[in-house]
């Protein structure tokens, strides 16, 4: 059996966290982007290059309500679940 390790940090992964933030219910989020769509935001948000920033932000109670979208590579597909 090869022993499976998980890595100490995982950069990106706060797809759900951000949808919260937004007041965005996952479950509804998850109806409106079902399958190519939500996988591709899924796999964004695993490789973002804006991780620390995307953390900062969700860690920071006074942010921008809108900040977002200086940095979330979903931050379009965030935008229309919010319109909904």
């Amino acid at each position: 059996m090869i022993p499976m390790t998980v890595p100490a940090h995982r950069p990106g992964g706060s797809l759900g966290a951000m949808m919260l933030a937004l007041d965005l219910c996952p479950d509804q989020a998850a109806e409106l982007w079902h399958g190519v769509a939500l996988t591709r935001a899924i796999e964004r948000c695993l490789a973002c290059p804006a991780a620390e920033q995307c953390a900062a932000w969700l860690h920071d109670g006074g942010h921008r309500w809108d900040g977002y979208r200086d940095f979330c590579p979903n931050a379009g597909l965030l935008d229309v679940a919010r319109r909904r």
